[in-house]
């Protein structure tokens, strides 16, 4: 890795992996919400979005337009700390890249067509995700409440009137205040040489003017001394709670532990809430996450109750836990496989160009370290069961939490605040779905075909028993992906039984013979990997990327799985009620409630659309999940691709020891019946949601 800093100001962080041709490039300014004075909220997010809507040059279209006739991916978004673009293109791209973030820095146009525009589709997904939505109203209600008078209190997107209050001038100077080479960071990782980069990277940006050097904002924060409580009513299904605890900034020696406890209380399904709250039907779902954030931010819980329950006894369980934590230390034992999972997350997370990029931009603009995350690991390798103990004690208490609850209910009342002052939602950027790529040079060898394909060098070999796997090796990244199809998707399912194929893929992740549900889970999650297991049409998936040495754990926890699963009458009796209260919560959703809807319009029949109603799930007994496990979870059928790090005659070997004593049932495979398209016409169908 090399830092280079240009006499303009400009941060470039560049690092070379050479594992596969492609490069990620990130473009980073100090500047997000919290940069926002009284007359500026939203004024962050608003110039990301007109920073896609084109210069002189560069027509909207054209950003476009060249990114994806390199097949790249490109997008952006806004912190409260923080605004970042980032692209992912073939390594032959990357001068396209560099002009066109070096092009924006200076040229944006910021048309007043354009700006009244974007104002409306702000506006719009703020009532989206912001008021129409449960999590979104509930987040916000917290936020105000948790700070008095910190601008992390505001919403990233502005209040309503902020969004439709803009205008050009304002606009157009807070751009050219902030987004400016001396305020940026630029990271480029991937397949390139650093010298011939930065020679590019010269001549694009380097005669950019700095711009005046931005001046840190001065914000004041009182001291929480008591509790805070808010309550809002919401037309939603399911009551929800979000508990919120003041903690130290992300460059606090302290805040490795916090996220540490994170990662005990609600990282995975081996966590403590999962096994405390969840297992025991306290809570449908549980989250949590410590901010890091450049100034002191919050740690926060999120707690979601079944359908009819109330979420009091669901917060009581919660703060026992945190408590337990505070008062008894975790054995050392524990806390080193808790270490182990943190940094194999983080070294997973980092095995890709776009993964490495994003967090050298995030260390750079945040914390003026591209280092920061070696330091965080370093620190975190040091803590002991004394430190998580005290950390939770001193922050996480009882007497200075803030609580937003949501209570469901038929109209929305939003929650009373501290002051008349609002709230806060995030979001990114649509890429256009079709480009019209008239007026654009394409290389002649854009149009040859291509030289190789995807599948050089792939590896098929089908066992004895029917199992087929399909292997290539590649050296692109130090890890392993792994993923597995069985046939036992919905269309074998029947179709009085809808949500069958669900039921018995989501029992199979609760344990097998041999271990319980937590102890399963904790053998991957402790190496930094989950495993989940979806049922779709044909077939049920799973798929998992793991640490090269962690391949063959991975396969054996798959090949248990699949085929000896407990299916415990307590376990199935709680997968079926998280179905019935998933369909509670799918009905939150705008989204969900038109898909389903669009769904029964398309079918050939109701029944064929198999759309799980509280009916149909609880119809659904143990007799018929083992039943349908044993016809689906078959060898004949099954495909399990492995691609990574690891040389073929290992893999074929492992292969065969796992999966080659597995036998077929004598029964045969259920039918594969399809929904089918109906041959009558509808017209609108319209559903009224609150």
């Amino acid at each position: 890795m090399k830092k280079t800093v240009l006499n303009n100001g400009l941060t470039v962080i560049t690092e070379e992996l050479r594992y596969t041709p492609v490069v990620s490039t990130v473009i980073s300014y100090r500047v997000g919400s919290r940069n926002e004075s009284e007359d500026e909220k939203g004024l962050s997010h608003f110039c990301e979005h007109m920073m896609f809507k084109g210069t002189a040059d560069m027509p909207k279209s054209r950003f476009w337009q060249i990114i994806q006739k390199n097949g790249g991916i490109a997008n952006a978004f806004t912190t409260r700390d923080m605004t970042a673009y980032f692209s992912i293109l073939p390594a032959s791209g990357i001068e396209d890249a560099l002009r066109i973030e070096a092009d924006r820095m200076v040229n944006c146009l910021f048309e007043q067509k354009e700006i009244d525009s974007e104002k409306k589709v702000i506006f719009e997904e703020r009532q989206l995700t912001s008021i129409d939505s449960p999590v979104g109203a509930l987040n916000e209600s917290l936020l105000l409440n948790a700070f008095i008078n910190h601008p992390y209190r505001y919403p990233i997107s502005g209040f309503d009137d902020n969004i439709l209050s803009i205008i050009r001038e304002k606009a157009l100077a807070y751009y050219r205040k902030y987004y400016v080479p001396a305020n940026a960071c630029l990271i480029i990782v991937g397949d390139f040489s650093t010298d011939r980069l930065m020679n590019s990277v010269i001549s694009k940006f380097g005669d950019i003017p700095s711009g005046e050097p931005v001046t840190d904002i001065e914000t004041f924060e009182p001291d929480q001394v008591e509790s805070r409580a808010v309550c809002i009513n919401h037309p939603s299904n399911l009551a929800r709670l979000s508990l919120a605890f003041h903690i130290p900034s992300g460059k606090h020696p302290d805040s490795p532990a916090l996220d540490l406890i994170s990662l005990l209380l609600a990282g995975g399904r081996s966590s403590i809430f999962e096994e405390s709250l969840v297992q025991n039907r306290l809570a449908m779902d549980t989250s949590c996450g410590n901010d890091n954030s450049i100034e002191d931010g919050l740690f926060t819980i999120h707690l979601v109750a079944y359908p009819g329950e109330n979420i009091e006894p669901t917060k009581t369980a919660a703060l026992n836990e945190i408590r337990n934590i505070a008062e008894n230390r975790i054995s050392n034992e524990s806390l080193e496989k808790l270490k182990k999972k943190f940094i194999s997350l983080r070294l997973l997370s980092d095995s890709s160009p776009i993964g490495r990029a994003l967090d050298l931009s995030i260390n750079t603009c945040l914390f003026s370290d591209p280092c920061f995350s070696d330091l965080i690991i370093s620190r975190i390798q040091r803590i002991t069961p004394e430190d998580l103990s005290r950390v939770t004690g001193k922050y996480l208490r009882d007497d200075r939490i803030t609580e937003a609850c949501l209570i469901p209910g038929n109209k929305m009342v939003h929650a009373p605040v501290i002051d008349d002052k609002q709230q806060e939602i995030p979001a990114d950027v649509t890429p256009p779905e079709a480009i019209d790529y008239r007026g654009l040079f394409i290389p002649d060898e854009m149009l040859r075909e291509p030289s190789i394909s995807i599948a050089a060098g792939v590896v098929e070999k089908i066992l004895h028993n029917g199992v087929r796997l399909v292997f290539k090796e590649d050296s692109s990244f130090p890890v392993v992906s792994v993923a597995v199809g069985i046939p036992a998707g919905s269309f074998r399912e029947p179709p009085d039984l809808s949500g069958l194929a669900a039921t018995v893929t989501e029992s199979m992740l609760y344990g097998t013979e041999n271990c319980g549900y937590t102890e399963f889970h904790r053998i991957l999650e402790d190496r930094g990997v989950s495993l989940g297991l979806t049922a779709q049409g044909e077939y049920a998936s799973s798929s998992l990327t793991l640490l090269r040495d962690d391949f063959s754990t991975g396969l054996e926890t798959i090949f248990e799985m699949l085929t000896i699963p407990a299916f415990r009458n307590r376990d199935i009796e709680h997968v079926i009620e998280e179905e019935k209260a998933e369909i509670k919560q799918k009905n939150d959703s705008i989204f969900g409630k038109a898909a389903e809807n669009l769904d029964l319009m398309m079918a050939a029949s109701e029944e064929k659309a198999r759309i799980p109603t509280e009916e149909s799930l609880g119809r659904i007994s143990r007799d018929y999940i083992i039943n349908f496990h044993r016809m689906c979870c078959r060898p004949s059928g099954t495909v399990i691709t492995v691609v990574g790090n690891v040389s073929e005659s290992f893999v074929k070997d492992e292969f065969e020891r796992i999966f080659g004593n597995w036998q077929n049932p004598a029964c045969s495979l259920p039918e594969s019946t399809e929904p089918g398209i109906t041959t009558e016409k509808h017209g609108l169908t319209v559903f009224h949601m609150p």
